[in-house]
């Protein structure tokens, strides 16, 4: 493939056909096609907009996945994605504390049980 620049268009050549595109459209194409694919790996921590309730949605996905491999472990989610796991409930808000803020994150307990689970029959 070849191109070439003229005044705010670039020519593609290929195998016999030839498009014509201008630059500003390209921008545009590129620029979407970047902002998609940052989307769907990694939320902008930095934006306050974003429904937390994603988090939750994204836990509820991958819960047997998360059970199986994060066993009765608190996992601290943001952006879509598991970003640390502790075995307290406490040490997991304090650090996504210190890393994200106050509601900017979520904590769930990986357990087939759930959080609010009792075993009866215990001393």
């Amino acid at each position: 493939m070849t191109y070439t620049e003229k005044n705010e268009n670039v020519t593609f050549q290929h195998e016999g056909v030839e498009i014509t595109i201008s630059k500003s459209r390209i921008y545009d194409s590129i620029a979407r096609s970047l902002q998609r694919s940052i989307a769907g790996l990694r939320i902008d921590i930095e934006d306050n907009t974003y429904p937390i309730e994603v988090e939750h949605d994204y836990f509820l996905a991958h819960e047997k996945e998360f059970i199986n491999k994060y066993k009765d472990r608190y996992v601290v989610i943001k952006g879509r994605q598991v970003v640390a796991d502790y075995a307290d409930e406490r040490e997991a808000y304090k650090w996504g504390e210190v890393e994200y803020g106050t509601g900017r994150y979520i904590v769930e307990l990986c357990s087939p049980y759930g959080k609010n689970h009792m075993e009866y029959g215990r001393i």
